[in-house]
């Protein structure tokens, strides 16, 4: 990796992943569902859906906010 990705802090880092590891598996959606202990990360496609991983329920504000950012959305009021 980079020295630039190297610097980067987790929550850009976790996008950057999820959003590489959805293309590789050339989904359509990605879904977040609350789970017991975090949030459930579903990669789905035309006709099937799996998760791909779980995070910290404290990291999904910033992690949509990063999304958000990355695809020039504003997001603030």
């Amino acid at each position: 990796a980079s020295d630039v990705y190297k610097r980067q802090g987790p929550i850009v880092k976790l996008a950057h992943r999820l959003l590489e590891d959805a293309v590789a598996r050339r989904a359509g959606r990605v879904r977040f569902e609350a789970a017991d202990v975090g949030v459930r990360v579903i990669f789905a496609g035309d006709d099937e859906a799996s998760e791909r991983m779980a995070i910290p329920r404290r990291a999904l504000p910033a992690l949509i906010a990063r999304l958000l950012f990355m695809a020039g959305l504003d997001v603030l009021p």
